[in-house]
Order: C-alpha cells, then structure tokens, then sequence
C-alpha cells in the first residue's frame, strides 16, 4: 500500500470504530452509556491527533467557519451557560461536556471526510453491516431465550444494543434506508436476496419490538421509497425495486406477525397502533405519561421562557409533577421528546439554536442535491435517515444515546463535506489555535467522562442494595464512591444519601455523621424526598423523635404517593391520634393505587377510631372498588358499620368458640359462634364456624340450614359448603340431594367434590 493511501485507511478505520461503539465493553456500568461516551472521548482525541497527523490549514478553517458548525458551538455555549441558574450544576457540566465531546466528532468526521473524500458507499456499507448484526443480536439472543421468534410480547424480546427497546428498534431503522441504497446497484442474485432478507429481518425486528412509533416510521419508510421511486427517470424500474424490496418485505412481515399473534395470544401489530389515539390516553400509561410530560415542559418554558431550567435539570424539575400517582421512585429521566425537553431546559433561545442547526443541516441537503453534489440514490437514502430522526426525536430521546448520535454526526458531515471550500461564512484565521484548543479540552472531557463512567459502575451495587434493601459492604470503600460528580443517580436519587444509608445500623457517631451526608444529599436533589426519609430513620434511631417527624412530613407532603413517604410518616400520626391529619391526607390517598398505602392508612384510621364516620366509610367503599380481591379490605368493609367495641367483642366471643371447638365441645362453640354472629352478622367466618360445629356435632339439619344461609346471604361461591352439605345428606340417606348438592360444588370449582361423586353417585 502507498504511503499517501495510509490517512485515507486510517480515517476509514477511525469512522468504522465511531460507528461500532457499541462493540466496546460496557465495564459492568449500570447504563451502557456511561461506557460509551468514555469510549467517544477517546475516539476524540485520536481522531483530533489524525487531524493534526494530516493538517490542511484551508479545509480546517473552512469547517471552523461553517453554519453548522458555529450554530452547534454556540448551542454548546447557551447550555454551559445555563450552569449559573441551574439548580443541579453538576448535571450541567456533565451535559455540555457530552455536547461539546459531539461537537469535537462533527469537527473531526467533517474534517476526514472531506479531506480524504470518504465516499457514501463505504458509510453505507458501515451501516448495513451494523444492520445485519444488530439484527442477529436481537434475533439470536431473543430465540435462545425464549425458544421461538413468533407470537413473543415485547417484554420478552432481547433489548439490543441498546439495552432499551425504543432505542434498539430506531437504531435499525436508521440504517435500512442504506441498505436499500445497495439493492439495484449489485447485479449478484445472492447479494439482493441478502438485502432483502435482511430488511426483512428488520421490518419483524421491529414489529416484535413493538415500538408504536417505530411501526409507524416502518409504513413511512415504504410510503416514502415508493414516492422516491416514482421520481426517477425509469419510474417502472424504481416502483420495481421498491416493490422487492421494501413494499413486499414489509407487507410479509406484516402478516406474519399479525398470524403469529393471533395464535398465541399476544398483542398484534393493529392493536399496538390502536391505542395511538386520544380515546385511549387515560388507558394507556405510557401515552398518558408523554403527553404529560409534554404538558408540564411546555408550562414550564412559559415560566421561564428566555433561559429554562438548566441543561440537564428537566430530570430533577419533573419530579413534582412526574411522580404524581407512582408508588415509588420512578423517575422519567427524559421528556421523550427533544425538542420539548430543550425548550424547557434551555428556553427559546436554546431551543432556537438547535432546532435551527437541524434546519440548517437539512438545507444543505437540499442545496446540494439541487447543485447535483449528492446523487439521487444517496439524497433519498438520507432524506430517509431525517424524517426517521425527527420521527426519533418527537417520541424518544435520542440525543442522550451515543449509538444514535455518532450515525448522526455522520450523516452531517457527510453532507457539509459536499460543500464547497468557499463556502464559509465567516473568515477565521487562528483555526490552528483553535484547533489545538480542541485537542487540549479532550482530556478533561475524558476525565469528565471517565468519572461518570466509575459512579456508574458504583451505582451498581447501591441501586441493587437499594432496591432490595440490603445495605452492605465495606463502609470505606462505599463512602469512597463517587457521589459529587455526578451528584445523582440515574434515578435522580442523591448518591450522598444512598452512600449514608449504610451508615444506619452504625454507631451513634455514625448516624452523626450519615446526618450531614444525607443533608448535603437534599442540597442536590430536593424533591425527590430519599433523603428526607433517610434523616427520619437516623433521627429515630437517635432518639431525637421531633425531627425525625419534621422530615418524615416533609417527604410525605413533597410527594405522598411514594410507600417509603407513608411508611415514615403515618407512624408519627398514629402515635399523637392526630385524626385531623389522618382527614388532610385524605386527598393524596385517593391518587395513589398502592395497596401497601391503602393498608396502612385503613390500619391507622382502625387504630385511632372507636367508630367509622361518613368520609371513612366512603374511603373504605373506594379502597374496596381499587382492590376488588384484596381480602382484608374487603372485610374491613363489611365492617365499617359497626364500632370497635362491637368488633372486640364479637372477636373475643368467636376466640373463646374456637377454643371450645378444639377441646370438642361442639355444641358450646356453636352456640358461642352463633352469639358472635348475631353482633357482626357482616362476618361469614362466624356463620360458617356455626355451622361446622353443628355437623361436628352431627346435629346435621341445623348445620345444613346454616350452610345454606351461608350460600344465600354471603354468596359463598367456593363450593366447600355444598360439598359438607351433601356428605350429611349422605349420611342422612338422602342420595338424590346429595348428588344434587356434590353437582352444584363440582360447578363451583371444588376439587374434592369430584371424588366424592364418583364414590356415591356413579354406579
């Protein structure tokens, strides 16, 4: 190979590398990007040293003077500079360092691939390799898993990638339309068989994936292809290919997912797209949390139009509003929606900024389709890619995803490459100081870049020993995780009091000191509450009750539908009998659907109350529609009528019958089970005891009358009545009821009935 040929491999090499990021290990991170945009500021500092490795100081300048360029700067610049307002700091640098790291690649991928005029057909073979193998990564691990490929529910399915089933589906998307590129260039039969099979493959990728909006953006890919088609100048030829090739594969797959899904019973296609519509927002969570999500962040830009609320705080802002009914931390960490979610963190003008450079981008693409420097072939390929971003980035979050983000840098610089070296726009002429500008910010990138990718590595094990509630390890090495930069976790709790949990089952110097880290953990997130619950338990455990209270309230009032808020709060009410509290907290309780809160709340209010009122009544009835089969609230409703006393009594009855009934004393017990009744005459448990012991006790006729009372006024639908009742009409003598009854248990689902009819009522 010739000397001067080694920049051009080298250059083609580096892109391939920017491409396959994904291939790089992801080093235990709890989010695998933590591990690619460390792997990305690396590929920075190389690509910038095969820059200087190759200096051309008229193509350097005329990129440092370009729209693109200067718009996407001065984005990055708008961010950073939100760090002066911003509630959570620390989550701004580490934003506009991923930002700039982006700007860096644009630079460099703008910069080789004019230099070394990286053609469209080497990105495109790029992309449709790393098609295919996304393709049989999902397909291959999805089928080890489960046995079958047909018919699975998108839980199921393998999350790529990604390790997220939006993500993974879009990141197939983007690269069919390059794949298509290739089908009525190759001439081998072989060859346009594997494209179509394998955009086949990624049409039923999809499909099982079971994105909405990745479905949709599927049947406009087609829709699109065929209008491309008709515009070529052998139209008959384009619908031809677009026909094999897309319209057919697509249609295929279609159908056989549609069939599959109705042979196993999982959700179809049609089904998936019919719950996109307005009827079914109140139905559909997911839908319902975007729409609110894109509610919220559209009345928070109102409240501060001009400058937001810092990048990357939308995460920690939301909460408010975004936990409003959840049960526990469940934080959305994006707006699924781009564009929304930087006009709320950046305002008008940082939202201005990035959508225009997106416009800008795509006006090149038609100025230079138009002046004929990108083929038609190559502009439908990309004019696809766009409408699969915007697609992308009105219902996902693609500018938080590497995998995503480095396809499209790709893609803009390959169309500002297009351009012409006059083209600028503004002179420049320190573009070598500029430049080596860059090369010295990509080590504190990386730095940047490497500490969030050791927290995440850390988060780890604090997120697992949270969410089972076993804090344990090494107390040094734990209180040596990272929790300043970044200051949260992916779920936006503080890691200074994820660290200070630890510290719980410590010594009084211990909880001292867990008190000031989880203080300092409220400073970096307040409305997530974690803390907060935190200081009620080392408070408690200090013995200093009125402060464990004051920061048991707090969480409970910040977001009263979180279990952990309740569990730390409704001790406090119980102990003080503060039944005007137990009334205001009625308000929050109707929002949430936890049992959990509805429990202790119920056993609260049972505990405080002599009696029921009105409003208790009614929340008993409303608990009761929540959690139809949940047995305990449904007696308590039963009971609701009848005052503690009455309840004590009956109870201390039934406990003296039951004692009796051990020592076989039968006929006591159902006299006693009897007077228990007639005060709780709501309780079954009484009435079937009664009768039980009247059978025991074989006064047969009376136990039947009661079995029967039983089915008729508590609607006893388990068949165990009816199976006692026939044994005593056997041993009455009376077969044909018994036969009669023992049908009627079978009916209800009572096992042992059908044994019992085989023996006296089958000859």
């Amino acid at each position: 190979m010739k000397k001067n040929n080694y920049p051009l491999l080298l250059s083609k090499i580096y892109i391939a590398l920017i491409v396959f990021i994904w291939v790089l290990p992801n080093y235990g991170s709890i989010d695998v990007i933590g591990a690619q945009w460390f792997h990305l500021g690396i590929l920075n500092l190389i690509g910038l040293l095969l820059v200087w490795k190759t200096w051309s100081k008229e193509y350097l300048q005329n990129i440092f003077s370009n729209k693109v360029v200067l718009l996407f700067f001065a984005f990055f610049l708008w961010g950073i500079s939100s760090y002066f307002y911003a509630e959570n700091q620390v989550e701004v640098l580490i934003e506009s360092s991923r930002i700039f790291s982006l700007f860096i690649l644009l630079i460099t991928l703008f910069y080789l691939i004019r230099r070394f005029s990286i053609s469209f057909n080497y990105l495109a073979f790029l992309f449709s390799v790393s098609l295919i193998i996304e393709i049989i990564f999902v397909l291959s691990l999805t089928y080890l898993d489960q046995g079958t490929l047909f018919g699975i529910q998108r839980q199921k399915m393998s999350l790529g990638i990604a390790s997220n089933i939006n993500i993974t589906a879009y990141s197939i998307l983007y690269k069919i339309p390059f794949i298509f590129y290739f089908f009525p260039k190759v001439k081998a039969t072989l060859l346009k068989l594997i494209i179509v099979f394998s955009i086949a493959a990624a049409f039923f990728t999809v499909f099982s994936l079971g994105t909405r909006s990745g479905i949709l953006t599927s049947f406009i890919i087609m829709v699109l292809v065929v209008i491309f088609s008709t515009l070529t100048k052998d139209k008959i030829n384009g619908l031809k290919q677009a026909l094999i090739a897309i319209i057919i594969p697509l249609l295929f797959v279609f159908g056989i997912s549609e069939l599959s899904s109705k042979k196993t019973n999982s959700t179809s296609i049609t089904n998936r797209l019919a719950t996109v519509s307005i009827a079914n927002v109140q139905e559909d969570q997911s839908i319902d949390e975007r729409l609110s999500n894109y509610s919220k962040s559209l009345n928070n830009f109102k409240s501060h139009p001009l400058f937001g609320m810092g990048l990357g705080n939308w995460k920690i802002n939301s909460i408010p509003f975004s936990m409003g009914k959840k049960s526990s931390y469940v934080v959305p960490y994006h707006v699924h929606n781009d564009f929304i979610q930087y006009l709320a963190e950046l305002g008008l003008v940082g939202f201005a900024l990035y959508f225009t450079f997106f416009l800008v981008v795509f006006s090149f693409l038609l100025r230079f389709f138009r002046k004929k420097n990108i083929p038609f072939e190559q502009f439908t390929a990309l004019f696809l890619f766009a409408c699969v971003y915007f697609m992308d980035a009105n219902f996902n979050f693609p500018y938080a995803r590497v995998i995503i983000q480095v396809n499209l840098f790709i893609i803009i610089a390959f169309i500002l490459s297009k351009g012409s070296l006059n083209d600028a726009s503004i002179e420049f002429t320190k573009g070598k100081t500029l430049f080596y500008l860059l090369i010295l910010t990509t080590p504190i990138l990386i730095y940047s870049q490497h500490r969030v990718l050791k927290s995440y590595i850390e988060q780890k094990k604090l997120m697992t020993d949270f969410n089972t509630s076993n804090v344990s390890g090494d107390i040094d090495e734990i209180l040596s995780y990272e929790s300043t930069y970044p200051n949260i976790s992916i779920s936006t709790l503080p890691l200074k009091s994820l660290k200070a949990g630890y510290l719980l089952e410590g010594s009084t110097e211990d909880l001292q000191k867990a008190v000031k880290i989880a203080k300092k953990g409220i400073q970096d997130n307040p409305y997530i509450s974690y803390s907060q619950v935190l200081l009620t338990r080392i408070y408690a455990k200090l013995g200093m009750l009125d402060s464990a209270k004051y920061y048991a309230k707090q969480a409970y009032y910040n977001i009263p539908t979180v279990e952990l808020h309740v569990a730390a709060y409704l001790p406090f009410v119980k102990i003080e009998k503060d039944t005007l509290e137990l009334r205001k907290m009625k308000k929050a309780l109707l929002n949430s659907n936890s049992k959990y809160i509805w429990n202790q709340y119920v056993n609260t209010v049972l505990s405080l109350k002599d009696s029921l009122n009105s409003v208790d009544k009614e929340l008993l009835q409303v608990a009761s529609s929540l959690f139809p089969d949940y047995a305990y609230i449904k007696n308590i409703n039963l009971m609701k009528e009848f005052s503690k006393a009455e309840l004590i009594k009956a109870q201390k009855i039934s406990n003296k019958a039951e004692r009796l009934f051990k020592q076989k004393n039968y006929s006591q017990a159902a006299i006693l089970y009897g007077d228990a009744y007639k005060i709780i005459p709501n309780e079954s448990a009484y009435l079937e005891n009664q009768a039980r012991s009247y059978m025991y006790d074989k006064k047969y006729e009376k136990a039947i009358g009661l079995f029967k009372a039983l089915v008729e006024n508590h609607n006893d639908f388990s068949g165990l009545p009816e199976y006692y009742m026939s044994a005593m009409y056997y041993t009455l003598g009376n077969q044909a009821q018994c036969c009669r009854v023992l049908a009627v248990s079978i009916k209800k689902g009572y096992n042992p009935a059908k044994s019992l009819y085989e023996k006296t009522c089958i000859n």
